[in-house]
């Protein structure tokens, strides 16, 4: 009888314990280099924007704050990284829209689930746009409809990989213009880009500050945007959907950053301040204006969750109707 009365006060002194330890970790953080892990390979315009707020963290925070990229479909790899890293806020994940909002709907058996993570804050996005090759007559929506009507195999899209962002949006294109589309999947948009330089491909999705480049070189030609606003980079003359009368076409590449789940709240705060701190960077903000990123710094980590909770009941009903299934 007495153990089993002594039972809940030493689980009360482990929990007390516990959290002594938590106070006096966090009170500690950071006296060590922290790694954010990255889901795509270095150089890319992502990549380049976890490195600039890298940076500018480390100048909060006092201490270094390096990359890890470790590019792989649908983010797995990066992913279960930091789900089973240490729960000490030196191990982050740059988390995008795929692998919160878009996988738990289309893999039934994902190798980590959403719940792992702790959100800290957003950090940017860009809209996705549509690029087409530049000898065809497509320079609107209205003509891309008819373009697409006029074959009567349709048209071909490239995506980044079966099951991404970019797959869900070209299908969801052909759903909602009520044209014929053939997603063609790629392992990055360099090659589409070219095999699109090339005639070989009609369409693909790109994020907006690449397809800029290379709709000002003439290289290709951004047929519309899928953001709801305006960036300066874009074009004059190109359309968003809003603007061609499809207004709930929207798409956008989203980024936060969080921490493996059961993160000290004392740390999860010096995390987030540190963000936001690096998003108000005027060097930060130039950059990511530069390539048509918006800054989107949550007030709260828990108003990040609001937003990726959202997305993900935005995106499954998008995803549901195609009857998309992955392993």
């Amino acid at each position: 009888m007495n153990l089993i009365s002594r039972r809940p006060k030493f689980a009360a002194m482990l929990l007390a314990l516990s959290t002594a330890c938590g106070l006096l970790q966090a009170q500690d953080f950071p006296n060590k280099t922290i790694t954010i892990v990255v889901p795509y390979a270095a150089g890319g315009s992502t990549d380049v924007s976890a490195r600039t707020l890298a940076a500018e963290m480390a100048k909060t925070l006092g201490v270094s704050v390096v990359v890890d990229n470790k590019p792989s479909a649908g983010g797995f790899v990066a992913a279960t990284t930091v789900a089973k890293a240490p729960k000490d806020g030196y191990t982050l994940l740059l988390s995008n829209g795929t692998m919160t909002a878009t996988n738990p709907s289309l893999f039934r058996n994902l190798p980590y689930k959403v719940a792992d993570f702790a959100p800290i804050s957003g950090i940017m996005k860009f809209p996705y746009v549509i690029n087409a090759n530049t000898t065809i007559p497509v320079k609107s929506v209205a003509d891309m409809i008819a373009y697409a009507r006029s074959k009567p195999e349709g048209i071909t899209i490239g995506t980044v990989g079966t099951g991404t962002q970019t797959h869900i949006v070209a299908e969801w294109l052909g759903r909602a213009l009520g044209i014929k589309v053939t997603p063609i999947h790629y392992k990055g948009t360099s090659q589409s880009s070219i095999d699109v330089i090339g005639g070989r491909l009609d369409f693909m999705v790109d994020g907006l500050s690449t397809a800029a480049v290379m709709h000002n070189s003439g290289k290709l030609r951004i047929v519309v945007s899928m953001g709801k606003e305006r960036q300066a980079i874009l074009p004059a003359g190109v359309q968003t959907f809003e603007e061609a009368g499809y207004p709930d076409l929207f798409s956008y590449a989203d980024f936060g950053l969080m921490a493996p789940t059961g993160t000290p709240p004392a740390v999860m705060r010096r995390l987030h301040a540190a963000v936001i701190a690096g998003l108000k960077s005027p060097d930060m903000i130039e950059k990511m204006q530069a390539r048509g990123e918006v800054p989107t710094p949550s007030a709260t980590p828990e108003e990040y969750g609001a937003f990726i909770a959202s997305e993900t009941t935005r995106w499954a009903g998008i995803i549901k109707p195609m009857n998309l299934q992955m392993d």
